[in-house]
Formats: structure tokens, sequence, C-alpha cells
């Protein structure tokens, strides 16, 4: 078990480390390198949903989905002193996002820290409320003709990744939703292909869950399964709240 335990945090740790919102980043490369080990047919396909197939014991088809891209960014304005303008794919909680450090995947991966208007330069209106996106900017420190040759508006942008081990079993990342999923459902396909499967099992880490929901309705009519089992995440505890 402890073996075990062991590989699917090393999975995990690659996964939130890689980049992959919308269907930018290489976090589909690193899935499909990892199922490489445990199946001849695997690939990447067009919407940038990663495919592997185990032949089962029964003519059953499974599809094992879980969806590989994350929440993020996406460049709205490069502005003439430098800074970037930015809008959510899907939703980011705007409360945590001033001092983030963020990568823009654009020709070449530039790191970013989301800045705001100092505290001590607000009036009182402005410090009760929580900065809405439009307000916040991205700094790179580099000027805007220099800039300008690296990104593009309509580059994604992504949290950086810090994996973390916390106490015990506990993780810190971005991405965990749903790159934890993605892990554990490449256990699976590691199992079954070392046991044998008792039905035919297609594993695919669906695309653009976060913004258009695209690599799961494109693999599910590509497939017609006879049954879909889908691994997502859900909220964790947190003080004050019920259960």
């Amino acid at each position: 078990m402890g073996e075990i335990l062991d590989y699917l945090d090393e999975i995990l740790k690659r996964l939130c480390e890689g980049d992959g919102v919308g269907y930018a980043g290489n976090v589909k490369e690193l899935v499909l390198e990892e199922i490489k080990s445990w199946t001849k047919d695997a690939r990447i396909f067009p919407d940038g949903s990663v495919y592997g197939f185990i032949k089962g014991l029964k003519d059953i088809d499974v599809m094992l989905a879980c969806h590989v891209d994350e929440i993020g960014f996406i460049v709205s304005d490069i502005e003439s002193n430098g800074f970037i303008r930015f809008k959510p794919v899907n939703g980011s909680d705007e409360r945590i996002l001033p001092g983030q450090e963020v990568v823009i995947l654009g020709k070449k991966r530039v790191i970013g820290l989301i800045g705001a208007k100092p505290p001590h330069l607000m009036n009182i209106e402005e410090r009760e409320k929580v900065l809405s996106v439009d307000k916040l900017f991205i700094d790179t420190g580099i000027d805007s003709r220099a800039l300008k040759k690296l990104i593009s508006i309509g580059d994604f942008i992504t949290f950086a990744g810090h994996y973390t081990r916390l106490q015990g079993d506990f993780r810190s990342s971005k991405a965990l939703d749903n790159r934890s999923s993605v892990a554990c459902a490449i256990l699976i396909l590691r199992e079954l292909s070392q046991v044998g499967s008792p039905v035919n099992l297609h594993f695919v880490a669906t695309s653009q869950e976060e913004f258009t929901g695209l690599g799961a309705r494109i693999h599910s009519y590509r497939l017609s399964p006879d049954y879909c089992v889908v691994i997502d995440v859900t909220h964790g505890e947190y003080p004050g709240l019920p259960d």
C-alpha cells in the first residue's frame, strides 16, 4: 500500500505543477506520458482530451472520465505601462487574488504577480469591498514593448504551481480540482492493466470542463459507452460550516 500511495503522490505532484487552462498548457503531455506505461492505445485528441484504452474480458464499455483542465484567466489587454489586464476562465475567488503568483502561457512562460491599488490610496468604500478582477492587474516587471513579443491578448494564465506536502496525507496545491481525480484514474488504469480488466475501460482526461464542457460531450458521443463513471472533487471541511 505504501508503494501505491507514493506513486499516487508523485503523479499528483507532476500533474498539479503542470499547466492546463482551457486547451493550453503542458498537462496533456504529462498525462499522456504517464498512461503510456499502462496502455498501448494512448493519445491526445484535437479537443485537448487525453485518451487511453484497456480491452476487457467482457464486451461492456465503461468510460472513466475526469477533467484535466483548471480554472485560470485570459489576457484581455496589455497596457502601455506593461501592466496586464485579465478576465477569469470560470470562477476564481476574487478575495484571494491580490498578491498571487501567476504564469502567463505565451510564446514562453512569463511569471507575474497580481497587483491592486495600495490600501492607503483607497477610499473607505473601496477598502470595505472585495476588488473585482477588472480592478486588478498583473505585473511582470517587463516593459510593454518587450512583453508584447512574449505574450498576446488571448493567452491563458494559470496560478503558479507549488505542490506542498502538509502533515499526514494532506496536500496543498493549485489545480487539485481536478488533477486529484486524474491521478486516481491513472491509478485505476495502472491496476487494471496489471490484473486484467473485466470491462473495456476507456480512460478520458476530458478537456475544457471549466468553461465549455466540450471534452466530456465529445467523447460521450464518440464512445457511446454502456456506463460512465465521472470523478470530480468537492469542498473540504471549513471552520464554522455545517457538515
